[in-house]
């Protein structure tokens, strides 16, 4: 019989590989959670988008990754049994939301089965993963209607319909409702122009964990749901750092780069970051990000600038409209 396996990247995947060599593994390997996520003619052209952004933001060559991808999916109907392995965070959840979203166009008569994990399946090694089998469930009809949803509202150039579902029940997918707040919280806060993580970042620096690494593992605490590797977080610890208006100063010229390594990368781990005195301001509420630098970047479907600046009000639990 032949099977598949889907999972959200490599280290879940080579673990099934080493678990199951019987068995085909596809790890989704995207990070749906930065970049263009838009609506598009079909399921191919947005991988198109997605290996554009993927390939000019970090040099990975996703397309090749995305066409086998498309590949096997043009050829699903070979497998007579696939199973969905995902974990409960913001990463694995938007995935897991793509991959139902396409599997539900020919909805398989076949065995299809979901591994929905409350913890970090990069974790479990070879010998440990197939215990999670256990909590294999074949997906229902409930899963693919509340996963067509979500993904259609998730790609709209607007939040309001990803905001609309915390108004829904999405029990059919229990993590799915947190993973709706955790994106909302990255738009920029009614409160001080802040993502949930740009705040992190300074209440890291303000709090004495000032290298990049030391940074990263503190802000990883902060997170009910781990998603976010260290790349993205570099990133963002970049941006507060150069914008017009700097939050952050550094102690050396060297910034992150995917290509970074030897002594450069060892001088970034090592550079020291300090609070400006904007970003203290911004931090104590007094200031708004958003307000003085340029806001340019994509949430989901969602193209947030300055002339199109979408908020979250964390204490109203409220989206904020401010397009011009």
């Amino acid at each position: 019989m032949q099977e598949l396996f889907i999972t959200n990247g490599d280290v879940v995947g080579d673990s099934l590989r080493q678990a199951y060599p019987e068995v085909v593994v596809l790890p989704w390997q995207d990070v749906l959670h930065e970049g263009p996520v838009p609506m598009t003619a079909d399921p191919i052209e947005l991988s198109y988008v997605r290996a554009r952004y993927l390939n000019a933001k970090w040099g990975v060559h996703a397309g090749t990754d995305f066409g086998a991808r498309e590949g096997m999916f043009g050829d699903i109907s070979d497998f007579e049994r696939i199973g969905l392995w995902f974990e409960h965070d913001l990463y694995d959840q938007l995935q897991l939301l793509q991959v139902l979203d396409r599997l539900s166009v020919d909805r398989p008569t076949k065995e299809l089965f979901l591994v929905q994990a409350d913890d970090y399946l990069g974790l479990y090694g070879p010998d440990k993963i197939g215990a999670w089998l256990d909590r294999a469930e074949q997906v229902t009809p409930a899963q693919f209607d509340t996963a067509e949803v979500a993904w259609h509202a998730f790609r709209q150039d607007s939040p309001e319909a990803w905001f609309s579902l915390l108004d829904k029940d999405l029990s059919a997918l229990p993590y799915l409702a947190t993973a709706v707040l955790r994106m909302l919280e990255e738009l920029p806060s009614e409160q001080d122009g802040l993502s949930r993580t740009e705040r992190h970042i300074l209440e890291m620096v303000d709090k004495g964990h000032i290298q990049p690494n030391k940074m990263f593992k503190a802000y990883q605490d902060c997170e009910e749901a781990q998603f976010m590797g260290d790349w993205s977080f570099f990133d963002r610890l970049n941006s507060l750092a150069t914008v017009d208006e700097p939050l952050l100063r550094t102690d050396t010229d060297v910034t992150f780069t995917p290509g970074l390594g030897g002594e450069a990368l060892q001088t970034y781990l090592g550079t020291r970051y300090q609070l400006t005195n904007f970003g203290q301001a911004v931090l104590a509420g007094d200031q708004d990000h958003a307000q003085s630098n340029i806001i340019d970047f994509w949430w989901g479907g969602t193209y947030v600038t300055n002339e199109n600046l979408w908020r979250w009000d964390g204490v109203e639990q409220a989206l904020k409209s401010q397009v011009q």
